[in-house]
């Protein structure tokens, strides 16, 4: 089961697309306290720890289809991997762009 959700979240990566910036960062691995789906096909994961003040987003990493080069595609995936790190319990990262006060997300490691 873990290495099947293992693979399901490696796909998450293969779906979104970088675009090189300064202003994105690392959030520390922490806990997912809520996931929260945007009618616009986008969704707010808050986290338990590890965001500056600064994000908005109901102090979480904003996941939406434009920002950062991430696809409609790419924010199913995420989706996914939020949904499953936050079931399992597991601790996740994500890289975030902390220019914006949305704290758009782009990238997301999890970890047992």
């Amino acid at each position: 089961m873990k290495k099947a959700i293992g693979a399901l979240l490696s796909t998450a990566l293969l779906f979104t697309s970088h675009q090189a910036s300064a202003t994105q960062v690392w959030t520390a691995y922490t806990t997912i306290t809520s996931v929260e789906v945007i009618t616009d096909g986008g969704f707010i994961v808050t986290l338990a720890s590890g965001l500056p003040a600064g994000c908005s987003a109901a102090h979480g990493i904003y996941v939406q289809a434009g920002p950062n080069g991430v696809t409609a595609d790419g924010v199913k995936a995420l989706l996914a991997e939020a949904l499953s790190a936050h079931y399992l319990k597991q601790t996740i990262r994500y890289l975030y762009d902390d220019a914006t006060q949305y704290c758009y997300g782009a990238y997301a490691t999890v970890t047992d």
